[in-house]
């Protein structure tokens, strides 16, 4: 799959939600626009403010911040989809 124009180096963790923490949440999930994973193939954003779900703050638990650029397989704190 090819990514869009105007992704940065979180193009691939946007693209497949695999590849992203299962913590990792950002407020245009919630919104009520059917498919967030299609959402964001098709309206990048690089504004977005994510947070994590297991400290319910900006930052994992690890301290580093919670971003797609970040949160990836390898960290430690990282779970990915069950």
């Amino acid at each position: 799959m090819s990514a869009p124009s105007g992704l940065g180096g979180s193009d691939a963790v946007a693209l497949d939600p695999a590849l992203r923490c299962r913590h990792l949440r950002t407020k245009t999930m919630f919104v009520a626009t059917g498919d967030w994973d299609e959402h964001a193939r098709e309206h990048p954003s690089t504004s977005a403010a994510y947070w994590c779900l297991q400290v319910m703050g900006p930052v994992g638990p690890d301290g580093q911040p919670a971003c797609l650029d970040d949160c990836r397989a390898g960290r430690a704190c990282f779970e990915g989809e069950d």
